[in-house]
């Protein structure tokens, strides 16, 4: 009894000790809302009570005026690797944020200065169970990258061969789960307080960004996903995957084989050696389009700086952090929506759209399926090397933003590295056309959608799902009935919360300043008539009603500051 009793109490000082942490970095994100000009926004959202009493009164100093999008990149870049990551993984959702923010959340970098040498030696030995002397004949003391979650170092086995070991950063697992909750209490505060942001979810992007982030921590993930590429790509010449060293791979360490090569973004390197460049381009878009179309499985951010051109000019991939994917029910939709765009049926494809669950309720169809008509008139006839891909996918993400289309997340990123893809080889090569090189896959895509044998699979597939809906429906309407007929069934409203909680509050203050009138009119009839016991030649209970009143005055005052709402 008394261990339960002494766990309960330290569980119960580290929640509060984890509240309080939280309530100091929400003070921090507010002081830098103020610093930026955007303190109204702490307002808006109900954080006026973390604005010091100075600036709610003075108002705080003046900013330079700076576009939007450039300022809430800052405030990203100045709250920390969490924030920074949010707005990196926000940079692919075009779908969820205006193309302005989009292009300024590309910017964000980790700038975060490596940690020390001791610490890398004290986590290998946590996670490996050895020093590093012991795993390794050789390990480079000096970074070869570093970024916030984590750091890179070249080394070598004992037996031979070159490595390079990707290291996580000591305790950014618990400031990375104190900002996720920290982001959870914003989004909720900013869907309660915003409700222009509602039909964006903003819980929901918390939700996917911890999902995504929290899989980034984990290495033995992302050595899993190393390991599935080169499953993929075994056949391929032209593509290395480096070999994982799973010994010498845990849950914060990861052992890769090291790849020796340029950086594919290394133009003038690569045209100083000589290399084939128009070879390099295509064979990057055949290979992203591979992961795509047939495997289902693509590198989620195919920067130049995380792909390397080997010496034979093969690519070799080096990143396996943020993986795509694409299951067989999205892809066969996906080819729904293709088809019926080729045979300009507008119809099947705003169908395609709503079977796969993300236009909102409030958006116009009838709109929606006259500016889909426009952009498929205007591609419609064109020569497939006359489209640019790009733009195609531009104008598509623009009318997602326009009508509030939720762009299932895998699909925008596939977007996102598509454009990427395209950008890198159109720098490699100018003349570079993806939509030449990715005809054959989207043929194959299409040609084995429309395969006889697909088509009986997908038709007994519906026939089985019909049965089982005539079993399961009459019984879940049973259920309801049910439900209802013992007066169980519950009807949730939403919104009203915070307009009895404004509505109470309103009350309150009327009620009080109403109280503090009545005292004010009652000392001051008493001062008139001059009756009572006095104090300093004036009536005691005169004086005692004014200074009830003007503490009872102050106390309204005050908490009409506090709320922000003078």
């Amino acid at each position: 009894m008394k261990k339960l009793l002494k766990n309960y109490q330290s569980d119960m000082r580290i929640g509060l000790l984890r509240r309080y942490e939280e309530i100091q970095r929400l003070h921090q994100i507010v002081d830098v809302l103020i610093k930026h000009g955007l303190g109204y926004l702490a307002k808006r959202i109900e954080l006026h009570s973390l604005i010091p009493f100075r600036k709610r009164i003075f108002g705080p100093k003046q900013v330079e005026v700076e576009p939007l999008p450039v300022t809430a990149r800052k405030i990203l870049e100045e709250l920390g690797p969490t924030f920074i990551k949010f707005g990196q993984i926000l940079s692919s959702r075009p779908d969820l944020i205006p193309r302005e923010y989009v292009v300024e959340f590309s910017k964000l970098l980790d700038r975060v200065p490596p940690f020390s040498y001791e610490e890398v030696e004290k986590q290998i030995e946590n996670e490996l169970g050895a020093p590093i002397s012991e795993l390794f004949d050789f390990f480079d003391k000096k970074p070869f990258a570093s970024a916030s979650i984590g750091q890179v170092h070249v080394a070598c086995l004992k037996t031979g061969e070159k490595v390079v070991v990707k290291i996580q950063r000591p305790g950014i697992e618990d400031i990375i789960e104190s900002d996720i909750n920290v982001l959870y209490t914003l989004a909720k505060l900013v869907e309660r307080h915003l409700p222009e942001t509602r039909p964006y979810d903003p819980t929901g992007i918390v939700r996917e960004f911890a999902k995504t982030i929290r899989k980034e921590l984990d290495y033995t993930r992302e050595a899993r996903n190393a390991e599935k590429f080169q499953r993929n790509f075994k056949e391929i010449e032209y593509i290395r995957i480096p070999k994982v060293y799973r010994e010498y791979t845990s849950r914060r360490v990861l052992t890769l084989e090291y790849l020796e090569g340029i950086k594919l973004g290394d133009i003038e390197e690569l045209e100083r050696r000589g290399y084939d460049r128009k070879r390099i381009a295509e064979n990057l878009a055949k290979s992203f389009l591979k992961q795509v179309y047939v495997d289902g499985f693509f590198q989620g951010d195919p920067h130049p700086a995380n792909i390397l051109v080997l010496e034979d000019e093969s690519l070799g991939f080096i990143d396996f952090g943020m993986i795509g994917r694409l299951d067989k029910d999205l892809m066969n939709k996906l080819a729904d929506i293709f088809i019926a765009v080729v045979r300009k049926d507008i119809d099947k494809v705003v169908k395609g759209y709503l079977e796969i669950g993300i236009i909102d309720v409030s958006t116009d169809i009838q709109d929606f399926k006259l500016d889909a008509q426009e952009l498929i008139e205007h591609y419609y006839g064109v020569p497939i090397k006359e489209i640019d891909t790009t733009a195609l996918m531009k104008e598509i993400m623009d009318m997602a933003m326009e009508y509030r289309i939720r762009i299932p997340s895998n699909f925008s990123l596939f977007i996102k590295s598509l454009a990427t893809v395209e950008s890198v080889a159109r720098q490699l090569d100018p003349e570079f056309n993806l939509s030449v090189v990715a005809e054959p896959f989207v043929k194959e895509m299409v040609k084995s959608r429309i395969h006889p044998k697909v088509i009986a699979s997908e038709f007994l597939k519906s026939v089985s799902e019909l049965g089982e809906s005539a079993i399961t429906i009459p019984k879940k309407v049973e259920r309801v009935l049910e439900k209802v007929e013992k007066d169980q069934l519950v009807l949730e409203h939403r919104g009203f919360d915070r307009f009895i909680s404004e509505l109470n509050a309103t009350g309150n203050r009327i009620s009080l300043a109403l109280i503090v009138s009545a005292i004010i009119v009652s000392s001051a009839l008493i001062m008139q008539t001059g009756k009572g016991p006095l104090f300093l030649g004036l009536p005691f209970f005169s004086l005692l009603g004014f200074t009830i009143a003007g503490i009872l005055g102050a106390i309204l005052v005050i908490t009409i500051v506090r709320s922000g709402r003078l």
